[in-house]
């Protein structure tokens, strides 16, 4: 029920986001050559029929922008959406302009490609967050939830199991949890397992042994079942810690601070080569921006 859910809402999403791109350019058309006529002089007109017939394309390949840019991965984070919403437009809008840019027979309103922008960015959010609090309420319900087996009988699991009961709009329903990994428990498992009615398991005990840890592993692999497991305060306390081999032996290394020696070194060199990079992406935009302004317009 759940991964029918998130595909339902994802197949949603994609003629409604489409909609909202066309209302966007349409807006941006409708203000552009009515509402602040008066107050931008208009250069050259676009016939409102080449015009619909211009964004029903050009939705058409922003929607494939926006899926490329991930925007329809199911179950991610409403900041994630809302930033790959962004960049998603913002992508679209600049490859419009490169397309300005080489076709000159299509239109060059700098005002229309801008407010189509806004008006895209604020409609798609307004979408999602809708169809968000559409699935949050679906959720509190217990439709779609990810259905969940926790093994653990500590601390952990007896958190992870309120936070679950308390915030039903996370999704996560538990079908079943065991204190430990026993012969009796196994068998328990393997009988949900095999019904299918198993999405996720969490283990929720950090001092599990390390030989049940392993045997929960591999039946979530033969089953393909997503394996969760609660990190040891002491790795979550831990941030400045590296990996290195000593005598073919793995081994973990905490640092007296993140940036240690060469690390700051790296930090720096890894800024300024970033910092270079950003520049150049934002250069090209710009001066096509600016050649575009040159050619449509009279002046400096």
């Amino acid at each position: 029920m759940k991964r029918r859910l998130d595909l339902l809402l994802a197949g949603i999403l994609v003629p409604l986001d489409y909609g909202a791109l066309l209302a966007a350019g349409w807006l941006a058309y409708t203000v552009r050559f009515n509402q602040v006529a008066g107050l931008l002089p208009i250069v050259s007109t676009v016939p409102s029929g080449v015009y619909l017939r211009l964004i029903i394309i050009v939705a058409a390949g922003w929607v494939g922008v926006l899926a490329l840019d991930g925007v329809y991965r199911l179950r991610q984070p409403v900041s994630s959406e809302l930033g790959r919403i962004f960049l998603g437009a913002s992508t679209s809008v600049l490859l419009i302009i490169v397309l300005i840019f080489f076709q000159r027979e299509f239109f060059a309103s700098r005002f229309i490609i801008v407010a189509s922008w806004v008006f895209a960015v604020v409609l798609l959010w307004l979408v999602h967050l809708l169809v968000r609090g559409l699935q949050s309420l679906l959720l509190r319900q217990g439709i779609g939830a990810r259905q969940v087996v926790l093994f653990g009988h500590d601390r952990t699991a007896e958190e992870i199991l309120r936070l679950f009961r308390v915030r039903a709009s996370l999704g996560y329903r538990v079908v079943q949890s065991w204190p430990e990994v026993t012969p009796d428990s196994m068998a328990a498992f393997e009988t949900l397992l095999a019904g299918g009615t198993v999405d996720q398991v969490i283990q929720a005990d950090p001092t599990m042994p390390k030989a049940q840890t392993l045997q929960l592993l591999e039946r979530c692999a033969e089953h393909g079942v997503v394996f969760s497991y609660a990190a040891d305060v002491f790795d979550t306390q831990v941030g400045n810690i590296s990996f290195r081999e000593l005598a073919g032996v793995p081994m973990i290394e905490i640092k007296r601070t993140p940036l240690d020696g060469w690390g700051r070194i790296i930090k720096r060199a890894v800024d300024l080569a970033l910092g270079s990079l950003v520049m150049l992406v934002f250069l090209l935009p710009s001066l096509i921006v600016a050649v575009i302004i040159k050619l449509d317009s009279a002046g400096p």
